[in-house]
């Protein structure tokens, strides 16, 4: 699966150990986007749902159906375009958010939404030029 390739990926750039499996955390639930990002007028194809609690996090990645599906259809480890660029890079930027957070979370360190944003744009970087470069064309 795409999303755990991408968490590898990143893992293995970055030299990290993370025990949670990405696949264990997506939701693609627009209600509970709503419920947790508490705006009903909520349109994002991805978020990192995060909610604090005393003594634990809940975490979840929201990954919405029509851009798992169109990238289902137009799969960017076969041909990685203009067709389907964005879409990639909305999904590894979502990889990118939960990979750093989870890690942060685990070694017990605060992040930012600005550090999440921030780590995505270089993640999108790398995973797209690894991934064309791969793909020799």
């Amino acid at each position: 699966m795409l999303l755990r390739e991408l968490q590898n990926l990143l893992s293995r750039v970055y030299g990290l150990n993370i025990d949670a499996d990405i696949l264990d955390y997506v939701t693609s639930n627009r209600e509970l986007l709503v419920q947790l990002a508490g705006d009903a007028s909520v349109s994002e194809d991805e978020t990192l749902l995060i909610r604090e609690c005393e003594d634990a996090i809940d975490l979840a990645l929201f990954l919405d159906d029509g851009l798992l599906e169109r990238l289902h259809q137009n799969d960017p480890r076969e041909v990685l375009s203009e067709c389907n660029l964005d879409d990639f890079c909305k999904l590894l930027e979502g990889v990118s958010h939960f990979v750093c957070f989870a890690w942060k979370a685990a070694n017990d360190h605060s992040v930012t939404k600005l550090e999440l944003e921030l780590q995505a744009e270089g993640d999108k970087y790398i995973g797209a030029r690894l991934l064309l470069e791969s793909q020799n064309d």
